[in-house]
């Protein structure tokens, strides 16, 4: 099978029901499968999606992921702003919220490592109280159209998607959702409780997103085109 232009992958079978395409941070590209698939249908796969394969590889080429350093002065983002690094000597570690800085408080200011610590810890209390805010508003709007199960909901700082529904109806959302204009968080909640009722991307499952939220396609743009700029993982 040939392609239009050379691809590498790498290929990994489990007990898996879907098949997948991940375009690593790294560019490499790699593919999960079911064990029983065969080659001939995973290559087939490949080939009818090279097209987006090659446009989110040149994607990372051209936008490399930000590496922080966490050092004085640095731009960090909240909810969608963004805010300078002001670090200061502390007994006790913990974190002040100006107008436009988050200043840390630490016990050695030059200890990167420590203070990345401390900015994620304040990150994940203040994801505790505003995800679970506004997945209770999403889940309200949801039930008016049919979904009536309330699910569990968990925060992780998943490594390659912004949320993800389980079969037993787990709803987990990545901890980086924090740095994004709340718009964003709202359209993560509202994508993972349409699995609710439909855990594929068919037509059904994005007639239900459609009504849900008539402008979800605004926010996915805007998550794509900020997650390098902010710092946040690259999918």
């Amino acid at each position: 099978m040939s392609f239009n232009q050379k691809i590498e992958f790498n290929i990994i079978k489990s007990r898996r029901k879907t098949l997948v395409i991940q375009v690593k941070s790294n560019g490499e590209v790699l593919v999960k499968a079911p064990i029983r698939l065969s080659d001939k249908k995973i290559l087939s796969f490949i080939e009818k999606h090279q097209g987006w394969i090659i446009k989110k590889k040149h994607q990372i080429i051209n936008n490399p992921k930000k590496v922080l350093k966490y050092i004085q002065g640095e731009k960090h983002y909240y909810l969608g702003n963004p805010f300078k690094l002001d670090i200061q000597i502390g007994f006790k570690e913990f974190i002040e919220l100006s107008e436009t800085c988050l200043i840390i408080f630490t016990r050695n200011k030059l200890n990167s490592s420590q203070i990345k610590v401390i900015l994620y810890d304040w990150y994940r209390r203040q994801a505790e109280n505003i995800f679970l805010a506004r997945f209770d508003q999403c889940l309200t709007i949801a039930k008016t159209h049919g979904i009536k199960d309330r699910p569990s909901m968990n925060i992780k700082r998943l490594k390659s998607r912004w949320g993800s529904c389980s079969s037993n109806k787990n709803i987990s959302l990545n901890l980086e959702l924090i740095k994004m204009p709340i718009h964003c968080l709202n359209y993560i909640i509202m994508h993972e409780l349409c699995h609710l009722k439909h855990m594929n991307h068919g037509k059904r499952f994005y007639a239900l997103l459609e009504k849900l939220m008539p402008d979800w396609k605004e926010h996915k743009l805007v998550l794509r085109k900020r997650m390098h700029e902010y710092g946040a993982m690259t999918f």
